[in-house]
């Protein structure tokens, strides 16, 4: 998960795949906020410290679970990471079918990563493929994300740069589409560290990708519930995973019984 995220949302992000798998969230030495979001020599030397962990993480995980399918998820500066460890250790291997789906959420992702050879998903059971999007108001633009975003790209660190970016549709699970509220089965909100989590509240926002970002239009009575710093500059990212959550756990066990039944 990303480094300005609590331990509760890091509890409401794990709790999206408890139903359908058994949990690996290993600790990593996160670089600063700033690193992840300033194209330097020395942000990117932070990132390929953190990047070490996760690499290392990720072969004790592969180590545990055998010949086993996995998912691949994460948020913001995490996503960071999944996208390097797809390029480096996942794409072109014999890993890669038995990745169920990944999902990078929060992410710059370049459309083009499907000429490396993961498929954007376009369907709510297609496997082997990649979902993420970015949150913002509905109609506000986020130039950084767009333009100066840190990815692994090409073998190095570097900025987005313009390239257009992957927006697939929580409540269609479909690139660059639109939907209502009604579509929306269940956000869930941030209750609190030691809170529990709170039951869903259905259709507190619709989706749409616009300009390669989700927008969202977050209902008056649930306003409230689902700001912070950053949601007040139009821009809901610590949000991306609570907003669609119901969405998000029905999908992903979908896309698992999709794969089992491919196997």
């Amino acid at each position: 998960a990303g480094e300005f995220v609590d331990h509760w949302v890091l509890k409401l992000q794990a709790s999206v795949f408890n139903g359908c798998c058994e949990i690996y969230a290993p600790r990593y030495r996160q670089a600063s906020l700033r690193a992840i979001i300033t194209n330097s020599p020395e942000a990117y030397a932070a990132a390929d410290l953190a990047y070490s962990d996760v690499a290392r993480a990720f072969d004790a995980f592969l180590s545990r679970i055998g010949d086993r399918p996995f998912i691949i998820a994460s948020h913001s500066q995490g996503s960071i990471h999944a996208l390097r460890l797809l390029q480096e250790r996942v794409i072109g291997t014999p890993l890669q079918r038995r990745l169920v789906a990944a999902y990078p959420i929060g992410l710059a992702l370049p459309k083009a990563i499907a000429d490396l050879g993961l498929p954007v998903c376009d369907s709510a059971t297609q496997t082997n493929c990649v979902v993420t999007w970015n949150s913002v108001q509905s109609g506000h633009d986020d130039p950084r994300r767009r333009n100066n975003a840190v990815i692994w790209w090409d073998g190095h660190y570097q900025p987005i740069g313009g390239r257009p970016l992957v927006c697939v549709n929580p409540l269609t699970w479909q690139p660059d589409t639109i939907a209502p509220a009604d579509a929306n089965l269940g956000s869930v909100y941030a209750a609190g560290v030691n809170a529990p989590i709170p039951a869903p509240e259905p259709h507190v926002t619709g989706a749409a990708c616009e300009n390669s970002l989700l927008g969202v239009d977050i209902r008056p009575d649930q306003a409230a519930h689902f700001h912070d710093a950053l949601s007040a500059t139009g821009i809901y990212h610590d949000f991306d995973y609570g907003l669609f959550y119901v969405n998000l756990r029905q999908n992903i066990a979908a896309r698992i019984a999709a794969y089992e039944h491919l196997r």
